[in-house]
C-alpha cells in the first residue's frame, strides 16, 4: 500500500515538474531499477556538457619546432664551416637598372633561408630623412629591393630563426651607402635596431669573442672562435666598410667594446705573417677573388680568421656558365662564399650550391676530420 502511495506521489510530481525534464530516469526509479549514484553521474555529466563543448571547440596548441641534437657542437667552431651567401641579398633588377652586371634578382630573405640554404647575407643601408634606415643599392638607377626598411629585413630573418631552432650562426654583412656619414648616419642608431629586433642574447658580438683578452686579434689567435653550440640560433653582424664608417665604429670603442658589429680589416700581403697582423680588431677579411687572392685566403684561414669570397661577379659566370671561380672558392676554405645566383633563373641556368652541404658543410681546410654536414646543420 505504501509503495502504491509512493508511485502516485511520484507521478503527480512528474506532472507538476514536467518542465524540468522528468524522463526515463523517473520511470526507472518507479521500477526500482536505477541506482541513485547513476542519477548523480547523469546529472554531473549534464552539468559538464558546456565545459566539454568548450574544450572541443578550443584550437589545439601549435606544435613547437623541435631542435635537432648536435653531438659535436662543443668541438666544431664557427670558422670551421663553409656557407652559401648572397651578394646584395635584397636586390631586385628593375627596368631602370642600366648595367648588365646588375641584372640579377633575389628572392625574399626568408625564402633564401628556407628554400635556398643561404646563411650569409649582405645588406646595403642608407639613412633617409623622415624614414630612417632603408635598404637600397642606389636610389636613382638601382632602387629595387625585397624589403624597404632595415628593421623589416632583420625581422624576416629573425622570424625564420624563431621557427627553425638549431640553425647555425647567421652571418650578416652591413654595407652603408651614405656619403658624408658623420653628418647623417649613426652606427649606434643602426645597432640599436639590430638589438631591438634580435635582442642581445641572440647576437654574437665582439665582446663575446674577445672575452678576457685585450683585443679581438689576440682572442682569435690564442683562443679561437666560439663553437657552433655556443652560437646556434644567433646572428653575427659585420660592418662591411673600410672607410669612414669603420672609423666611426671605432670612435670611443678602440677595441669594439659594447659594439654590436664586427669590422672588416684590410688584408696584409700574401707574404706577411698573418699571426702578427697589426690590426688589433682583425677578425674578418673580404677577399673576393678566390684565384687572385688564393694565397691571402690560405694565410687568413690558417691564422684563424674568417673570410668572405665570391663564387661569381658581375653576372659574368652566369652568362658564360663558368663554374671555375666557384670551384676555387669552395677549395679555398673561405667560410662565406657569396653569389648572385643561389638558384637557377629563367634567364640563366647557372647557380652556386654547396653540393655536399646540408645546406652548409664542414670547412674543407680546417674542420675536424670526423665533421659531417649534419653536424653543422640538420634542420627537419
Amino acid at each position: 500500500m505504501k509503495r502504491m502511495y509512493a508511485i502516485i506521489v511520484l507521478l503527480i510530481l512528474c506532472q507538476i515538474f514536467f518542465m524540468y525534464g522528468c524522463n526515463d530516469n523517473t520511470q526507472d526509479a518507479i521500477d526500482g531499477d536505477l541506482d541513485t549514484s547513476e542519477l548523480d553521474q547523469n546529472e554531473a555529466a549534464s552539468d559538464g556538457d558546456t565545459e566539454l563543448d568548450n574544450e572541443t571547440e578550443a584550437e589545439p596548441d601549435e606544435e613547437k619546432p623541435v631542435r635537432p641534437e648536435y653531438p659535436k657542437d662543443d668541438l666544431i667552431r664557427i670558422n670551421q664551416i663553409q656557407v652559401k651567401g648572397t651578394h646584395n641579398s635584397y636586390h631586385i633588377a628593375t627596368d631602370t637598372t642600366p648595367l648588365p652586371q646588375l641584372e640579377y634578382t633575389h628572392a625574399s630573405l626568408d625564402i633564401q633561408l628556407e628554400e635556398q640554404g643561404v646563411r650569409q647575407f649582405e645588406i646595403d643601408v642608407t639613412y633617409a630623412e623622415g624614414k630612417g634606415f632603408i635598404v637600397i643599392h642606389d636610389e636613382l638607377f638601382d632602387p629595387g629591393t625585397t624589403c624597404e626598411y632595415f628593421n623589416e629585413c632583420m625581422q624576416l630573418m629573425k622570424d625564420w630563426s624563431d621557427e627553425n631552432p638549431g640553425h647555425h650562426l647567421l652571418f650578416i654583412l652591413i654595407e652603408p651607402k651614405d656619403d658624408n656619414a658623420e653628418e647623417k648616419f649613426s652606427n649606434q642608431a643602426l645597432e640599436a635596431e639590430m638589438l631591438e629586433v634580435w635582442g642581445r642574447d641572440r647576437i654574437l658580438t665582439p665582446d663575446d669573442v674577445r672575452g678576457e683578452k685585450d683585443n679581438l686579434r689576440d682572442a682569435i689567435l690564442q683562443n679561437g672562435w666560439p663553437t657552433l653550440g655556443a652560437t646556434r640560433d644567433k646572428a653575427m653582424f659585420i660592418l662591411f666598410d673600410s672607410g669612414e664608417h669603420r672609423t666611426m665604429q671605432l670612435d670611443g670603442h678602440s677595441n669594439l667594446a659594447d659594439r654590436v658589429m664586427f669590422i672588416r680589416s684590410g688584408s696584409p700581403s700574401a707574404e706577411s705573417d698573418w699571426t702578427k697582423i697589426e690590426d688589433i680588431n682583425a677578425a674578418f677579411f673580404k677577399l673576393d677573388h678566390p684565384v687572385d687572392d688564393a694565397q691571402k685566403i690560405e694565410k687568413a684561414i690558417e691564422a684563424g680568421f674568417i673570410v668572405r669570397t665570391r663564387a661569381d661577379a658581375n653576372v659574368y659566370e652566369a652568362r658564360n656558365e663558368d663554374y671555375s671561380r666557384q670551384e676555387e672558392a669552395l677549395k679555398s676554405g673561405s667560410q662565406m662564399i657569396s653569389t648572385d645566383f643561389p638558384e637557377k633563373t629563367e634567364e640563366f641556368d647557372y647557380m652556386f650550391t654547396i653540393e655536399d652541404g646540408n645546406p652548409s658543410r664542414c670547412n674543407p681546410v680546417n674542420a675536424p676530420n670526423d665533421c659531417t654536414a649534419e653536424d653543422v646543420e640538420n634542420l627537419p
